[in-house]
């Protein structure tokens, strides 16, 4: 069974308290909320979906008010099992076993240069595995990041695509754009999150080390950095260590 609370634009209702709104005969096995839509995986690797449909997420760009059967393959025998997935403002993307990308709803799929209005396998770097997937969820800015591991030496490495104005990208100060999947530096370093959480514009991240970076656009110090200008922070940034958040 699936709950809600609250309210979603574009096809959901107001609740003041958790509501079933849904009953699957498989267990749920990830659930992608956006600020008009709602995706779900089951354990079958079934896909549904919910909710208003923005340049072309849903099938016909149609509108959907219960939730209704999304097929990306055709032929069952193309069929790979969902490992992750994510839903920004308009678009869904989804990682499968044999580190492959998919992803529906052309706002974001013209962002990045492979426009369509049905779900697609998306181009990766030659010779990276997509792992894991995370999308922005702004009106404004229709960019993902994506954790890729070599296909040879099993080194993984964050890549960002799409547009941001401020600084979501994480790609450097003059990077508003970028239609291919690039990845993340610091120097001569490459960036490895083991958690990651993107707002419309900024976004927060944790490495292996527990440290905590943050990223975007830094109006009224949501980055919590007073001394950083408001127009955005274009690479991650060391914020503190979580260890001495505790203390």
């Amino acid at each position: 069974m699936l709950y809600e609370t609250g309210s979603m634009e574009g096809g959901g209702t107001s609740h003041g308290k958790f509501t079933k709104v849904a009953s699957f005969k498989e267990k749920v096995r990830f659930v992608a909320i956006a600020k008009t839509s709602a995706i779900v995986v089951l354990e079958n690797n079934q896909i549904f979906y919910r909710g208003e449909s923005i340049d072309h997420h849903f099938p016909n760009d149609e509108w959907k008010g219960a939730f209704t059967r999304l097929k990306l393959w055709s032929d069952s025998a193309d069929e790979q099992k969902i490992v992750d997935i994510t839903s920004g403002h308009g678009f869904t993307l989804a990682v499968t076993d044999a580190g492959n990308l998919w992803g529906w709803g052309r706002r974001f799929l013209e962002a990045i240069g492979q426009e369509s209005n049905t779900p697609k396998q998306l181009k990766l770097p030659r010779g990276q595995l997509c792992r894991r997937v995370w999308a922005a969820t702004g009106t404004e800015s229709p960019c993902a990041f994506i954790e890729l591991e070599d296909s040879e030496s099993g080194t993984k490495a964050i890549y960002s695509a799409g547009k941001s104005e401020k600084g979501l990208l994480g790609q450097g100060v003059n990077v508003k754009e970028s239609k291919d999947f690039k990845k993340i530096q610091l120097g001569a370093k490459d960036v490895v999150f083991t958690q990651m959480s993107l707002g419309a514009e900024s976004a927060i991240a944790i490495d292996s080390e527990g440290l905590l970076w943050g990223w975007g656009h830094n109006d009224q110090q949501r980055l919590g950095l007073a001394d950083v200008v408001e127009t955005g922070i274009h690479r991650p940034m060391k914020l503190y260590s979580l260890n001495q958040l505790a203390e």
